[in-house]
């Protein structure tokens, strides 16, 4: 999810699970305002370095938002 949309979806985010924020880059900071956001809504979240490709290539799970 953007980081744009994020403000006015997090409510829609699980809270039973852990939150994943990444950004495109290894300079991006757009990552670190959504952890912060998702931290301060009570949201259990992690930051990775890398981006969804190498995610899922680990074989890690990925759900994605419904459109809004």
């Amino acid at each position: 999810m953007p980081l744009a949309k994020i403000e006015k979806r997090v409510d829609e985010l699980p809270h039973d699970r852990e939150v994943v924020a990444y950004c495109r880059g290894p300079f991006c900071l757009l990552s670190e305002e959504a952890v912060q956001l998702f931290a301060r809504r009570g949201l259990r979240v992690r930051k990775i370095q890398d981006g969804v490709s190498e995610w899922q290539a680990a074989g890690l799970p990925v759900e994605r938002a419904a459109p809004g």
